[in-house]
């Protein structure tokens, strides 16, 4: 993955960027970036635990 590609999946992850500006920092279209954040997603755990923040 190039290393703007990987950024602007980090800063997607974090909800840092949203996806009109993550796509146009690494060269994709919108659909392009909805598709790649999508398996992004599948390979990386959630880093949010509900459990522990409502009790």
């Amino acid at each position: 993955m190039r290393a703007e590609t990987r950024e602007s999946m980090e800063m997607l992850w974090s909800a840092k960027w949203n996806l009109p500006k993550a796509a146009n920092h690494c060269g994709l279209s919108h659909k392009e970036m909805k598709i790649t954040f999508n398996e992004y997603c599948n390979f990386h755990p959630a880093t949010y635990d509900y459990e522990n923040d409502h009790k």
